[in-house]
């Protein structure tokens, strides 16, 4: 007979929504999941692979230190860059202040042990400046096909691919100009003293510098390097010469000089320099080499040539030279950068915490000494990264944003959009496509859209409301560990973020683009521990999918600190870069069997995929002040063959859940029965299970089933139940796949009014 009863009927699965009266549908905890972008629901079939894929064993040829190194520091920065037009992809990280790229795992074979381990990587830097807990790390700032990093500390790198790389900017002074001394009164027959002498001509002569008669010839010299994108130096100081004919000279020795110069080279991206004169200062009138008017004289199209004689007359001196303030050294101490309105723009650093420049349009390394904004005299903070948004560059402060926008005659404006609101979370920024610019702090993550051309104000609203439990366990003082990144692949915004106290982000907070939901990432507090979770930056490659960069964990054999060195010690987030994927396992797991002064052997594993749980929030039907009864609880799944799926429920606001059991994601007419689906797996007459027959069987799609759970409970308030994987039977892997698509609850109501705590009166109690 059937039971009467009331029905919370079929429901969506929903995302988080963790505030003391959630919608019916939604969650407490979805930990582990994705959304399902053809049909939805929640599916958890996601593991982490090792970008550079370690065998077993695994052997390094490199001393202790070296191996410490490189297997027991956090990856600071990672970043995946397609050179543009080229199809070259460059994975980078950085790790024990080396900064490398690597083109992966050379498949060497089955009998390879890792002994060429370093021969893959590229270094372009060395002992540089490791990064702390509240500093935002090495940036990288791609700008058509070259790449800027910097880190505020080291000197910025401007990289080309394959190995090719330099400094980037004038960030030193340009080296001098050194003309050699003229001696005139030679021509009258005095002896030649060392170091002097020059090139002569007639009176009559077109060519030569300088005047016939007693009087004062001055010049002064200045020189500019050029780079191949065109950009040109700051004027180098100022270098002068000067000479007189005396007006006793003959004919014969009235004469012209040419002018001896002795030029200076320029760093590895100098490919021209060029050369400027004054006109002869005192026939011009100036007071001096400062006040002159300086013209260019020649561009010698390499960075070898050492010496010039200057022959070219004044009269054929027409363009002039630069001015000052065209362009300026940058110093390196600028921490943030972007690519905007075809400029490289920096900003922030610790002599500059307020100060940004930015460069000529189309000239990345030329920088004018008044390109820049000092947002000094603001409130706001200092500057914490800047962010380009479409016609727009966000400008993020510590207690504000400005924006930067492009006034009437296309020069750059700013101003503020908001004053209360700012971030100190560097890396946790990242544009959501059709959404806008999502950006982490320490009250939630926000969301800044609108603000295209056409008129569209620009708006920032909060996007985690149902986030708040996650929100509130956020370590403030470890918020620049956090960090964001959006997959085109997952259509997802993944923020990870330090909380509990640690410097190391172990929590993913997940927005889904695809249903406008989160979910989280990270352990669920039971069997799982954080050392699966340690990503300490993280990025997308071309195709969009995710990559990590790893904060190591060693564990000795009694689960104190271990180390890479020490036999026996477990290391957990060991590769230096991992990729999110289908995988059925979550990373690598190292064992030391063996360490010397000269190699290092471990045993490689695969570590098992963490457990997946979507958790109901609290339900009181509609009514918290009756009582209830829930009968059952049935969820309709995407079969995945039979694999055991778990359920738990609890009551009345008691985290003390209640197992009811686990039951196999098959159709229930035909579970346990010779009609089962064949699933994959050995033929073992131990397990009531149908294997699959290669050549025999038909592969069959996955199909909706529902599964129904009974929970019989007493008279409650409050009812949640959470699903999740279980341990695996023999010979299946663990934690795997199940796809929730929706629920519903059998229950009753009695009709029980709320309780009046004031009977303890009518019995003589006092309290």
């Amino acid at each position: 007979m059937a039971m009467k009863s009331k029905v919370i009927q079929f429901v969506a699965a929903q995302g988080l929504d963790q505030r003391y009266k959630g919608q019916i549908g939604f969650a407490d905890n979805v930990v582990n999941f994705r959304v399902d972008p053809n049909g939805l629901g929640w599916v958890c079939d996601r593991g982490l692979e090792s970008w550079w894929k370690f065998p077993n064993p695994f052997t390094i040829v490199a001393n202790q230190t070296n191996v410490s190194k490189h297997l027991i520091n956090p990856t600071d920065a990672c970043f995946v860059w397609e050179k543009s037009s080229t199809g070259q992809v460059y994975y980078f990280w950085e790790r024990g202040g080396d900064l490398v790229y690597a083109w992966g795992n050379k498949g060497q074979g089955s009998a390879y042990a890792g002994a060429y381990y370093f021969s893959d990587f590229v270094y372009l830097g060395t002992g540089r400046k490791l990064r702390k807990t509240n500093e935002a790390g090495t940036q990288f700032i791609p700008y058509g096909n070259r790449l800027l990093i910097i880190n505020g500390y080291d000197k910025p790198i401007w990289f080309s691919g394959n190995e090719d790389y330099r400094d980037f900017g004038f960030s030193i002074s340009t080296g001098d100009v050194t003309p050699t001394t003229i001696q005139p009164d030679y021509q009258s027959g005095s002896p030649l003293e060392g170091g002097t002498g020059a090139p002569v001509f007639g009176v009559k002569s077109a060519l030569g510098l300088g005047e016939v008669d007693n009087e004062r010839s001055q010049y002064s010299y200045q020189l500019t390097y050029i780079t191949a994108d065109g950009a040109e130096s700051p004027l180098s100081n100022v270098s002068n010469v000067s000479w007189i004919v005396a007006s006793a000279a003959t004919a014969s020795e009235q004469v012209r000089f040419g002018v001896v110069l002795e030029l200076p080279q320029g760093g590895d991206g100098v490919v021209a320099r060029r050369l400027y004169r004054t006109k002869n200062i005192k026939r011009t009138g100036a007071d001096g080499s400062n006040d002159a008017v300086y013209y260019f004289v020649k561009q010698f199209d390499d960075n070898a040539t050492t010496h010039y004689i200057d022959i070219i007359p004044d009269s054929a001196l027409v363009d002039r030279a630069p001015a000052l303030i065209d362009s300026s050294r940058i110093n390196t101490t600028y921490k943030f950068g972007a690519t905007w309105d075809n400029r490289i723009w920096l900003a922030g650093g610790d002599s500059t915490p307020t100060r940004i420049i930015y460069s000529d349009k189309g000239v990345p390394e030329q920088f004018g000494s008044f390109s820049f904004f000092d947002v000094g005299s603001t409130q706001g903070g200092h500057i914490t990264n800047i962010y380009p948004y479409y016609n727009n560059l966000l400008v993020f402060r510590r207690n504000s944003i400005d924006i930067i926008r492009r006034d009437g005659q296309g020069n750059p404006t700013i101003s503020a959009l908001t004053t209360n609101l700012g971030t100190t979370a560097s890396n946790a920024i990242c544009a959501v496509p059709n959404l806008g610019v999502m950006f982490l702090n320490d009250e939630g993550i926000y969301l800044i859209s609108g603000g295209l051309d056409g008129g569209s104000a620009i708006s920032i609203q909060r996007m985690s409301e149902t986030l708040d439990k996650e929100i509130a366990k956020i370590n403030k003082a470890a918020l620049p560990m956090a960090w964001a990144c959006y997959s085109p692949l997952e259509r997802e915004a993944w923020f990870h973020i330090p909380q509990n106290g640690e410097s190391v982000a172990t929590k993913g907070l997940v927005y889904h683009a695809d249903n406008a939901q989160w979910s989280q990432r990270g352990s669920t507090g039971s069997n799982n521990a954080d050392e699966l979770f340690r990503f300490s930056c993280g990025t997308t490659d071309p195709e969009g999918y995710f990559i990590f960069g790893s904060s190591p964990r060693w564990l000795g054999l009694g689960g104190g600190a271990g180390s890479p060195i020490i036999i026996g010690s477990t290391g957990y987030s060991v590769s230096p870069l991992q990729v999110w994927s289908g995988s059925s396992f979550y990373g690598q797991r190292f064992v030391v069997s063996n360490s010397n002064q000269d190699t290092t052997s471990f045993t490689i594993s695969d570590n098992s995929r963490p457990d997946a749980i979507w958790e109901s929030n609290w339900n009181d039907f509609g009514d918290n002040s009756v009582k209830h009864r829930v009968y059952s609880v049935e969820v309709e799944i995407l079969s995945y063959g039979d694999l055991q799926l778990g359920l738990d429920y609890a009551t009345d606001f008691d985290y003390d859940f209640t197992s009811a059991g686990g039951q196999k994601q098959s159709m229930n007419e035909r579970v346990f029965t010779l009609a089962e689906d064949p699933v994959f797996g050995d033929l073992n007459p131990t397990i009531t299970k149908v294997p699959f027959l290669i050549g025999t069987d038909k592969a069959k799609d996955a199909r909706i089933i529902r599964l129904r759970w009974d929970v019989n409970t007493q008279l409650i308030n409050q009812f949640k139940f959470r699903l999740k994987t279980l341990a695996a039977a023999d010979l299946m892997p663990t934690n795997t796949t199940f796809h929730l698509l929706s629920f519903h609850i059998n229950y009753d109501t009695a009709t029980l009014q709320t309780l009046n705590q004031r009977t303890n009166l009518q019995k003589g109690q006092a309290r």
